[in-house]
């Protein structure tokens, strides 16, 4: 309920919402759903998990900009970069996750960039 909406794909009924779990620094989780759900169709760390206590939220919250805009889906909604950075790095954090396949993306840097390309 403190978060706010970062990309929208409508062609494949998906958006990334941002939620803040920590203000110093502003850290956030991730809900990728569908237009008019809140259940999250992704399980990777990253992601909003109402049912985790706060030091597990934290533990698996990130750095954003904090602004609309800053999360980017892919062109055919198989992809998602949560805090905008389209970075498939084995150390990369949140990188880059696979919406279908329920995965975090690791491969090399050209390829990554090719999956938002589509």
């Amino acid at each position: 309920g403190v978060g706010f909406l970062s990309d929208v794909n409508t062609k494949n009924d998906l958006y990334i919402s941002l939620d803040f779990v920590s203000t110093r620094p502003l850290r956030y989780l991730a809900t990728v759903a569908k237009i008019g759900s809140s259940k999250n169709l992704i399980s990777v760390n990253g992601i909003y998990k109402s049912e985790y206590p706060l030091n597990k939220l934290l533990r698996y919250s990130f750095l954003s900009s904090g602004e609309a805009g800053a999360s980017v889906i892919s062109i055919d909604g198989s992809y998602v970069a949560p805090n905008g950075e389209i970075d498939c790095d084995d150390n990369a954090f949140p990188g880059v996750w696979d919406i279908r396949d329920n995965l975090r993306v690791k491969t090399g840097k050209e390829s990554c960039l090719a999956l938002f390309k589509r």
